[in-house]
């Protein structure tokens, strides 16, 4: 038992003393590794490390050590807003030209580290208030949830607290985290032509001289092509995704999201050729059987929509074979059983199947698992366009597979999801456009 005690409390020692030793080697780690595309990152880096070793060498006294360190940085800070850094730089001037009995300079720094110090807090506020936005929005859980129109009020609070803050201090961080915030509020308002703004926005801050950040372009790229798919803007959204994806590290989380937009436009612009090239290069990249459920099975969900699409509208009438859709929803266990959307898009590719086999009892029996569907999920202002389509879906039904009272009935809807007038963001799951899905439909009735 000694000897074990002994033993632990060694290697309780060894550790911390290699845990030492680690940190003190980040002081010397070298940041010219970092590629140009995390300038900016590694100019937050060097900066912060040359606040520590301020402290460092106040602690030696080494007083014009520090000041000639400081103004050799004092420009780089200010150019990049860096209020954090400026403060101390500021705070150092200040007592440095107190005691050099420089009046001048000591009011001017003092005044400085009054500004900065506040400019600091601003920008701490801005982040806090962005990270705030993404906790009501995405991950709170549990019986306090906000409602749509409370949801509503509670974003335009936030980004109008975002814009007061961004009106009294300029820093890179506060003009993206009030963009960011943008985009989260027209996200949710569902306004494609708001998001293309603001995304165009965001990539002319992240992308200027002598300041590039690559993960915000990113993040506009993906908004863009949210936005141009939605606004039917399919071979400059095509054309602006197939630029944007090299943003990305190839074969990564937003690597494959890119690749998804890509293959949507494609397949919403009908350039099935160019979808099935997308499709094969995504899911015949080394990283994909590597790849978490929730993103590898959807590309199984849209090569059926695409096979849907290569029969019906590419003609091929002798290609006309069936989607096998058993064999989809053995695949894509995750969206089956998961509520989400595309729960919703298998489920209407069951009804194409059931319309194409003109199987009516197989389309009644799928109705009426769609109108339970409809009932819990479908409530929000968001899914406005599929409310529309499977109430089309179910008036099939209603008028008894008749294609001229189908089509009539159903006349204004069909324009409304074809032109889309209010300029509705287009969901994830529509995967072929509903008005489209609806021109299969209505060449099988009688």
């Amino acid at each position: 038992g000694a000897i074990n005690s002994k033993n632990n409390q060694n290697y309780r020692r060894l550790k911390s003393r290699l845990a030492k030793r680690i940190y003190n080697t980040l002081f010397f780690l070298d940041m010219n590794m970092y590629t140009t595309k995390q300038q900016y990152e590694r100019i937050i880096y060097e900066q912060k490390r040359i606040l520590a070793t301020i402290n460092i060498l106040k602690r030696l006294i080494a007083k014009e050590s520090i000041i000639k360190i400081i103004k050799d940085n004092y420009q780089t800070a200010e150019k990049f807003h860096l209020y954090e850094v400026l403060k101390v730089f500021a705070y150092e001037l200040t007592l440095y030209y107190s005691t050099s009995a420089n009046d001048k300079n000591f009011r001017f720094y003092n005044e400085k580290f009054y500004e900065y110090s506040e400019n600091e807090f601003l920008v701490q506020k801005a982040t806090l208030t962005y990270y705030e936005i993404q906790l009501e929005m995405h991950y709170k859980k549990g019986a306090n949830k906000l409602s749509e129109s409370e949801k509503i009020k509670f974003l335009e609070k936030k980004i109008d607290e975002l814009s007061t803050i961004r009106n009294q201090v300029y820093s890179f961080d506060t003009e993206y985290y009030f963009l960011r915030s943008s985009l989260t509020y027209f996200e949710y308002k569902s306004d494609s032509s708001a998001i293309l703004t603001i995304a165009d926005q965001i990539t002319a801050l992240a992308n200027q001289d002598g300041f590039s950040q690559e993960v915000w372009q990113g993040i506009a790229a993906l908004y863009r092509a949210k936005a141009n798919i939605s606004l039917g803007q399919h071979e400059e959204g095509l054309r602006n995704i197939m630029r944007d994806k090299d943003l990305f590290l190839e074969g990564g989380f937003n690597w494959y999201i890119s690749m998804e937009f890509a293959f949507k436009i494609a397949l919403h612009g009908l350039q099935l050729e160019q979808a099935n090239s997308i499709a094969n290069i995504a899911t015949g990249h080394r990283s994909f059987k590597g790849k978490p459920e929730v993103l590898s099975q959807k590309w199984f969900v849209y090569q059926t929509y695409l096979l849907l699409a290569q029969q019906e509208i590419a003609e091929n009438i002798e290609d006309r074979k069936s989607l096998k859709l058993a064999k989809l929803i053995n695949d894509t266990p995750y969206y089956v059983n998961d509520k989400s959307g595309y729960f919703l898009a298998i489920r209407i590719l069951e009804m194409m199947e059931a319309i194409r086999l003109a199987d009516y009892d197989q389309y009644v029996d799928k109705c009426q698992l769609i109108k339970r569907y409809k009932l819990k999920y479908l409530k929000e202002a968001a899914h406005k366009r599929e409310r529309i389509f499977v109430d089309m879906l179910f008036n099939v039904e209603k008028n008894q597979f008749g294609k001229e009272m189908v089509m009539n009935n159903n006349a204004s809807s069909y324009q409304t999801l074809k032109n889309n007038p209010e300029k509705l963001l287009l969901n994830d799951y529509e995967i072929l456009p509903y008005h489209i899905l609806w021109e299969i439909i209505l060449k099988y009735l009688d």
